[in-house]
């Protein structure tokens, strides 16, 4: 019996995560066409956006300096991008 009712839950827990994900990715893609629509300007980051904030400028910056043939495309000074 208590198969069958962890099994329920399962199943309502991935139809709720489901939902969930539906709101977001209709969020995310309004949010991605802005982006599309206004390039050369950046977005704002909230403080809890800050770790993938440090990310995208580290991203920018290697393939930056691999674009250009730098020989110290694999260092980064993690200090300075934060």
């Amino acid at each position: 019996m208590r198969r069958l009712a962890d099994a329920a839950l399962i199943e309502d827990q991935l139809k709720a995560f489901g939902v969930a994900f539906l709101e977001d990715k209709t969020m995310i893609e309004a949010q991605q066409k802005i982006l599309d629509e206004t390039k050369g300007r950046s977005m704002m980051t909230l403080t809890f956006d800050r770790s993938i904030a440090i990310f995208r400028r580290l991203m920018a910056t290697l393939i930056e300096r691999e674009a250009s043939g730098r020989t110290d495309a694999g260092r980064v000074d993690l200090a300075a991008a934060q």
